[in-house]
């Protein structure tokens, strides 16, 4: 099967959330013989690679507007590829990509998997609506990472009699002996023999990283960030601004050092406190190491990964004394810690592997393609 996946960004390029469920996925179904294309755009030069045994095509941006990049390579490529394929698999929001299908005129079952509303930028979502509904109508399956997102989205319940619900997934990355030792060098400043909390994700306004630092004012445990974006600075700003001395600042990081820290780490917390954070991988990935979790209650599938007192602790969103309550729980009670992470690694063996996720959508392909 020719199996043809779109979105605006894509791995090894770009690996943000999406873009690495898009990996798993495709590489995924790669192993089981199937030919897979992910097509993209890049800031830097158009190119195509063979990436972990499939095919990724980067179209030159050559601008974007509201984080929807625009390329006139990306348009060209969809027409020509989707009518090739026997699926074409667009991933939720990036209404250019919407457009670029529909103009293909492509005959082949679509399936989008609706990864967030659009929450921030409302001008575009009001722009947007006529064209989404269009595509929507068209598509074959629309499908759901989550029951609480398709539970709380007044888009998917629109459209609810042809949505499916696959939750996201990734390979099993544990135990951590697979991993090559980490090199901390020039990261001397993050105290890895003592219990630290960990957050990994993009700074952006989802996030809810003003409230871990105003929480880790009140958190006796160090706190591990890793990653970047347009927060960076003001988020740093903030924690110097209030003296912390408690919060380590990594960067972005590869692939097998990120792991690395979620294997020496206590716990994961995820701050996000608007529903445009609609999943989060970082709790996948939390689970995968068997790592108690703490997250907000948002209406999304933060808290379909993460179970209230089961695989970790949900607090109220934007809420610094709860979030810095939960953190202290889990440091006065290690015990409860540990149970809530051994919970938490059955959870993603049960529903979170990068198997479980490809054998769903193997199941929404072949209903398409059937009919």
């Amino acid at each position: 099967m020719k199996i043809l996946h779109i979105f605006k960004r894509a791995a090894p390029d770009y690996c943000g959330g999406i873009e690495t469920v898009i990996d798993s996925l495709a590489q995924g179904q790669a192993a089981l013989g199937h030919d897979v294309e992910v097509i993209a755009t890049t800031e830097q030069l158009a190119n195509q690679i063979s990436f972990n045994g499939y095919t990724v095509t980067m179209a030159k941006q050559l601008l974007s507007i509201g984080r929807n990049p625009f390329s006139a390579g990306f348009l060209m490529e969809v027409i020509r590829k989707a009518r090739r394929s026997d699926v074409v698999h667009v991933h939720f929001p990036y209404p250019f990509a919407d457009l670029c299908v529909l103009l293909s005129g492509c005959d082949a079952p679509i399936v989008v998997t609706y990864h967030s509303d659009i929450v921030h930028q409302k001008w575009l979502r009001f722009l947007y609506w006529p064209l989404m509904r269009l595509f929507f109508r068209r598509a074959g399956r629309l499908v759901a990472t989550s029951p609480n997102y398709l539970a709380t989205s007044p888009v998917l319940d629109t459209f609810r009699e042809k949505v499916d619900v696959v939750p996201l997934g990734m390979p099993d990355q544990n135990p951590p002996d697979r991993l090559k030792p980490l090199r901390t060098v020039r990261r001397r400043d993050v105290p890895l023999e003592q219990p630290y909390f960990l957050f990994v994700g993009e700074f952006r306004y989802y996030k809810g990283l003003h409230v871990l630092v105003k929480a880790a004012c009140d958190v006796s445990a160090h706190i591990v960030m890793i990653g970047s974006g347009p927060l960076e600075r003001e988020v740093k700003g903030q924690a110097e601004k209030l003296g912390l001395r408690n919060i380590s600042f990594l960067g972005r990081l590869s692939h097998e050092e990120k792991l690395r820290y979620y294997d020496k780490a206590f716990a994961v917390v995820f701050p996000s406190h608007l529903r445009s954070e609609a999943f989060g991988v970082t709790l996948i990935e939390g689970a995968m190491f068997g790592l108690p979790l703490i997250s907000c209650e948002i209406g999304t599938g933060t808290s379909f990964v993460n179970i209230d007192n089961e695989t970790g602790l949900v607090c109220p969103p934007d809420d610094p004394a709860a979030l810095a309550s939960c953190m202290n729980r889990l440091v006065a009670e290690p015990d409860l810690a540990e149970v809530f992470g051994k919970q938490a690694r059955k959870r993603f063996e049960a529903l979170f592997t990068a198997g479980k996720m490809i054998a769903g959508y193997n199941a929404v392909y072949a209903a398409l393609l059937a009919n």
